[in-house]
């Protein structure tokens, strides 16, 4: 679905659901229990450096702009077991390289929606991987654990802006045909720089309130039907079902006594 491109900065407060249980428990310390304030000068700032002697890059594809939303409102993100093990020990290495020469090693993260032609943003990494909680929030239930970001730019910028960019780690494949896949410092820093420089019309900043709308039916939805609610259900379900069966072979047994 395409949703129009509003010019004007956009600014969102879920005030609605402040004061309301956390529908999981409050296990995370900010999933729908604090308010959500989006400011378009947050990002994309003209100071945003992008040269490093120390750096490291990777490509995620997001299956859904959904979860870049969430992504972006509560500055975590989350990928398959494989790739969060894989940016985990990214993650450590930047870090041992930074005690070793006391200077900076980002981790950065070029993120696209599958099949919509464009990057929309960057993202560093900024904690390792919690692989004991998990955030339900995302489209679909099948990620596990979660680590926390902080997103620098947010644009689209078309593939072709960046297609020339050849990745010779990943069988010379563009950088726009890359999923998951780690960027050498040169080609990083040139993705970077085309990120920074590119003078877009349109971001996912654009389309917060139909997001922000789209999550709070589904927030909606959760505090109608909790999941302690909804497993009393089911324990309920399953201890009808057995006094169903004892009442069945009670009666099957007073049944053999009479003949």
């Amino acid at each position: 679905m395409m949703k129009s491109r509003q010019s004007e900065p956009y600014y969102e407060t879920l005030e609605t659901y402040q004061g309301l249980p956390c529908p999981y428990g409050g296990y995370c310390g900010f999933y729908y229990c604090v308010g959500s304030l989006i400011k378009r000068d947050q990002y994309n700032l003209p100071s945003f450096q992008t040269k490093y002697e120390e750096a490291m890059f990777f490509v995620i594809k997001s299956y859904r702009e959904d979860d870049i939303h969430k992504s972006i409102k509560y500055s975590v993100w989350s990928s398959t077991l494989n790739g969060n093990k894989k940016l985990d020990s990214a993650y450590q290495e930047s870090q041992k390289k930074v005690a070793e020469k006391s200077g900076t090693c980002h981790v950065f993260l070029f993120f696209s929606v599958n099949a919509s032609g464009q990057f929309c943003g960057v993202a560093e990494m900024t904690g390792r991987v919690d692989y004991e909680k998990s955030m339900d929030f995302w489209q679909q239930d099948k990620w596990t654990g979660y680590f926390p970001v902080k997103w620098h730019i947010i644009k689209d910028v078309p593939n072709p802006q960046l297609r020339h960019v050849i990745l010779e780690n990943n069988e010379n494949k563009p950088v726009t045909n890359s999923r998951d896949t780690q960027v050498r410092l040169l080609q990083g820093s040139e993705v970077l720089n085309i990120f920074k420089n590119y003078v877009a019309k349109t971001s996912i900043l654009d389309d917060f309130e139909f997001y922000e709308n789209r999550e709070k039916v589904m927030v909606q939805k959760k505090l109608r039907f909790p999941p302690v609610q909804i497993k009393k259900k089911e324990e309920d379900l399953v201890a009808d079902f057995q006094t169903v069966e004892i009442s069945k072979s009670e009666k099957h047994t007073m049944t053999e006594t009479v003949k």
